[in-house]
């Protein structure tokens, strides 16, 4: 363990007084980056108070934790279970794509993948891992989407900052971008792995989708004033 994480780690309250067992795991399997990550959990909030960790395990990718907690308001203990990522807090990025033929026509891409948690078919944001940023933009598609999309060069990025999954479980969060590509017509996208909507039709999507990122991006998009919608109608802006 890094020195200077362990001294950080053993200056709080809540390691103190966990039990011998959590602190051997800490020692023998923890990555520095899960320390450093527990190291910034404070001892107490404005809403409670974070009496030990009694129990944290790591598989994979991933690494979970039970803390104790006492509500200040009621002074009840319950125990809180969190999920995280091994590699950080947003080692994912959702993102879609505005396509713009040469006919000025534009359309939404997204993906189209089968769902190994739910064995359903799904229509979604595309998924990046560890995705490829610098200075705040986006240098490259991935080979799958940019394969799939036709090798095109982005034209424009958005970071449209990040949400939580669902911070009453996990505590990893995920980056959030919009992309344009100029294509000459959209006939030369894959259709059996990209999803074509046109813009005007974004609602009906939103309607029956079921990817709270892609609620989410769209959301971050018209308030932006990248999208919006007028008249019943939704309008890019002129310039991608």
């Amino acid at each position: 363990m890094n020195e200077i994480l362990s001294q950080r780690l053993s200056s709080k309250k809540w390691y103190q007084n966990s039990q011998k067992e959590v602190k051997d795991f800490f020692e023998k399997k923890l990555d520095d980056s899960i320390i450093k990550y527990l190291s910034e959990i404070q001892d107490e909030n404005e809403f409670s108070d974070v009496l030990n960790l009694q129990k944290i395990w790591k598989e994979e990718d991933v690494f979970g934790t039970v803390f104790k907690i006492r509500n200040k308001g009621n002074n009840q203990v319950v125990a809180v279970k969190s999920i995280n990522w091994i590699e950080g807090n947003n080692p994912l990025a959702r993102g879609i794509i505005l396509a713009k033929t040469n006919k000025d026509e534009l359309y939404l891409l997204l993906e189209k993948k089968f769902n190994l948690i739910i064995f359903k078919n799904e229509i979604k944001s595309f998924g990046i891992a560890y995705p490829d940023f610098s200075e705040g933009k986006l240098i490259k598609l991935p080979q799958k989407i940019s394969t799939a999309v036709g090798n095109k060069n982005i034209i424009k990025f958005w970071d449209l900052g990040y949400v939580y999954a669902d911070s009453n479980l996990i505590a990893g969060k995920s980056n959030l971008f919009a992309v344009s590509i100029d294509i000459e017509s959209i006939e030369t996208i894959d259709k059996d792995k990209i999803e074509i909507v046109k813009i005007d039709k974004i609602d009906e999507l939103i309607e029956f989708s079921h990817d709270n990122y892609l609620v989410a991006i769209v959301s971050k998009l018209r308030s932006k004033k990248i999208i919006w919608t007028e008249n019943g109608l939704t309008i890019p802006q002129k310039k991608f």
